[in-house]
C-alpha cells in the first residue's frame, strides 16, 4: 500500500485536475483556433502555461497510483510511473 502522505497528494492532484479542466479545455481550445488571431492564440497559450503544473491530467496520471503496492524502484518497474500505471496490475505485469 503507498503511504497515506502519496495518497494525499495524489487526491490533491486529482482535485487540481478538476478544478482547472474547464479553464485548460478553454485554452487549449484556443491556443490551436484558427478563427482567432494570432495574438489571441499566443495570449490562450500564454494563459495555458500559467496554470499550475500539477492541473495537467498528464501529471496526475503518471504520479504513482494511491493503490500502488510500492513505488517502481528498478529500471524494469519504471514503466510503472508512465502510462502502464493505468493498466498493469500486479497479476498481469512481469515488472512487479
Amino acid at each position: 500500500m503507498a503511504k497515506t502522505s502519496k495518497i494525499n497528494r495524489q487526491l490533491q492532484r486529482e482535485r487540481m485536475v478538476a478544478k482547472y479542466a474547464e479553464r485548460r479545455a478553454e485554452y487549449k481550445r484556443d491556443s490551436v483556433n484558427p478563427h482567432l488571431t494570432a495574438e489571441e492564440r499566443a495570449e490562450a497559450m500564454r494563459k495555458l502555461q500559467v496554470l499550475p503544473h500539477d492541473a495537467s491530467p498528464p501529471v496526475c496520471a503518471t504520479a504513482i497510483p494511491s493503490t500502488a503496492a510500492r513505488a517502481p524502484t528498478t529500471a524494469s518497474s519504471a514503466c510503472h510511473v508512465s502510462i502502464c500505471a493505468r493498466r498493469h496490475t500486479r497479476a498481469n505485469c512481469p515488472a512487479w
